[in-house]
């Protein structure tokens, strides 16, 4: 429901016309209706005024009044991404997770952050977190989808959407059709230079000039070539003083080559939403971003578009439109493909389970990446892997993305670098949906106010897809996070470990204790009122109950365990020179080199190494029994027993006896 924000709460706006929506690329929403001046909303319409709808709040932006009705404009509410700046922000060749973690106000969630693996540096002057993350739209190729009721902003890669085989035809949903062909900004070679720096003598007259560019990287060229529609030489010239990266340039210099080595090919299209409005076509359900297949009785062409923009008219589904483009300015690609001669279509599309391919092979950067992306029923998973070749290294990638039916998203990106010192094998998972911070205690980021242990004996990694969970402590633990109002549920699995122990969770003040000396699944939905809540432990006796599995999800049934969506689990494994172990739950890196085997901590200090000698150890925990050579050690009857014995009647048998 549409509602305007007064003193006295949320006052619904019935009597409104020409209500609709407009979505753009980048994510943003335009909401505008027409309002008699005589109706009784209407003064507490003002500019400022905060609107609701679905899932965002909106900010009236333009009042444009007349004698009986009066337009109302307004976008989605930023506030809170504009109310500090910074004087300079500069990053130099991040990903976008580490980027948005810096400006990211409290309470907010990004969605799908570790899917963009790319690296960028930024520079502004004087900008606001909002105008930030409307930057990285531009740096890393993304747009966003957002939902500020929930504080949440889900990222979006336009460039990876899949064909899920839509079509319009004109003899169906598409209202008109225009073609428009430009070469105005056509270009087969790019000389592309980055920052620029003035060499002055005593007297400050310029003697040289200087720019940052890739010819070390490009086979001591600097520029790029595009031959893909034409042969012939066509020089184009870029300069950027924000590129201080000679590799970074040369990978926007090639994107940017792209855009303009073919003729844009432009069908612009208004298209009718026969979704809304028949259910028979109910599989024709586009959306922002949709790649789907242009058909043209008229030229009998066959061309793939991208909606690029949505209008919703919530009053009036008829009005709804779709705009598509092969040439949106905020598109660098052109049309994939143009087939010729198309006289019919199955329209008996295989929505359940379908495979899309796509094989990309680079030549200037040297890098081939192939995509597959298939769908079952409602998941869908998205594999990508990357091979790149530079001079001193090959790297390789494959990136698994899954989304199941719940909502919840899974990420893992392995990659594999093969150079001189051998090779590197990394294992990255991000996952989605969890609300509450290190819940398995490992990263150890301050989110926890209070005492605990880490708990990863066997029991627990056999429940834990990590293998870790926490073990509460004499004391409380808790943690506060801000969320919006509404329904949600705690779940965990817990065994209370010594009987006597008294341990309970409060959960906004409620408390339920936790008694059972099995394996428990504990599952609580509760109502959020007050746009936060607090999870707290009590226990009165150290490393009493373990906690495993710890997870917060919005609705009224518990999802499977995940990680915090900001969270990045990875595995590492390097071999070459020795062979190294390393993970991220764990301070404690396994080496194996040829002349001393041991583990050490991340300081670089090893706790314990095995040699030709035998052990050495800072400290060494024996569990049941120690069997050394000359001695037997025993524990009978509750008393340690050390005998001293003859070496040569001794045989160690394969038990340790």
């Amino acid at each position: 429901m549409l509602s305007v924000r007064t003193e006295k709460g949320w006052f619904p706006i019935a009597s409104r016309s020409n209500f609709k929506i407009v979505y753009d690329y980048e994510g943003g929403q335009t909401l505008s209706f027409e309002i008699s001046t005589n109706d009784k909303v209407y003064k507490h319409l003002k500019e400022q005024s905060l609107l609701s709808y679905k899932d965002n709040f909106y900010i009236v932006t333009k009042i444009n009044q007349r004698k009986i009705k009066t337009s109302i404009t307004a976008v989605i509410d930023f506030s809170e991404w504009k109310n500090t700046f910074y004087q300079n922000f500069y990053t130099t060749y991040e990903l976008f997770s580490e980027v948005i973690n810096k400006i990211i106000p409290d309470g907010w969630i990004i969605e799908d952050a570790g899917t963009v693996t790319g690296r960028r540096t930024i520079n502004l002057t004087g900008a606001t977190p909002y105008e930030i993350l409307m930057q990285c739209i531009k740096t890393y190729n993304i747009t966003y989808e957002f939902r500020t009721k929930q504080k949440l902003i889900k990222v979006i890669k336009p460039d990876a959407v899949q064909s899920r085989g839509l079509y319009i035809t004109d003899e169906l949903n598409l209202k008109n059709l225009e073609f428009k062909g430009d070469s105005s900004e056509f270009c087969t070679r790019l000389y592309a230079f980055g920052k620029k720096t003035e060499n002055k003598d005593e007297d400050g007259n310029t003697t040289s000039v200087e720019y940052v560019n890739f010819a070390a990287l490009n086979d001591g060229k600097n520029y790029v070539d595009n031959n893909t529609y034409s042969n012939q030489v066509v020089v184009g010239y870029w300069q950027d003083d924000r590129y201080t990266d000679p590799q970074s340039l040369l990978d926007d210099a090639i994107d940017k080559l792209k855009s303009i080595a073919l003729p844009v090919r432009s069908y612009s299209c208004n298209v009718v939403d026969l979704s809304r409005i028949n259910p028979k076509y109910k599989y024709l359900d586009f959306k922002l971003y949709d790649k789907v297949t242009l058909i043209d009785s008229i030229s009998r062409t066959h061309v793939m578009h991208q909606v690029v923009e949505y209008t919703e008219n919530p009053d009036n589904p008829n009005l709804n439109v779709l705009s598509l483009s092969t040439s949106f300015k905020k598109i660098t690609g052109t049309i994939d493909n143009i087939k010729q001669s198309v006289s019919t279509i199955d329209t008996d599309i295989k929505r359940d389970e379908s495979t899309i391919n796509e094989i990309i092979r680079d030549v200037q950067s040297n890098t081939m990446r192939i995509n597959n992306t298939y769908t079952r029923g409602e998941a869908d998973v998205k594999f990508e892997s990357l091979i790149q070749q530079s001079t001193d290294e090959i790297n390789m990638s494959l990136q698994e993305v899954i989304k199941n039916e719940n909502g919840k998203i899974e990420e893992k990106l392995e990659s594999l670098v093969l150079d001189f010192n051998g090779l590197t094998n990394t294992l990255k998972t991000t996952s989605g949906n969890n609300l509450i911070r290190d819940s398995m205690g490992c990263f150890n980021d301050g989110s926890w106010v209070g005492d605990y242990n880490i708990d990863s004996t066997l029991e627990t990694r056999i429940r834990n897809m990590y293998g870790y969970g926490l073990l509460l402590k004499n004391g409380s633990l808790k943690q506060g996070i801000q969320i919006t109002n509404g329904t949600y549920t705690l779940s965990f699995i817990y065994k209370k470990l010594i009987n006597l122990a008294n341990v309970k969770v409060t959960v906004n003040g409620e408390e339920i204790s936790l008694s059972n000396s099995d394996y428990t699944e504990f599952k609580h939905t509760f109502t959020v009122t007050t746009n936060s809540v607090e999870i707290e432990f009590v226990s009165d006796t150290d490393n009493c109950c373990p906690v495993i599995n710890l997870m917060l999800n919005k609705g009224d049934e518990k999802m499977e365990w995940t990680l915090n969506p900001n969270e990045t689990w990875s595995d590492t494994v390097q071999i070459g020179r020795g062979i190294r172990i390393s993970s991220s739950g764990t301070d404690v890196v396994f080496v194996a080199n040829a002349d001393i085997i041991g583990f050490m901590n991340k300081q670089g200090e090893y706790i314990a190494t095995f040699d030709d000698e035998g052990l050495v150890a800072n400290a060494v925990v024996i569990k049941n029994k120690a069997t050394i050579v000359n001695l037997l050690i025993q524990d009978i009857n509750d008393q340690t027993v050390i005998n001293r014995i003859n070496s040569n009647e001794v045989e160690v048998i394969d038990n340790g006896e």
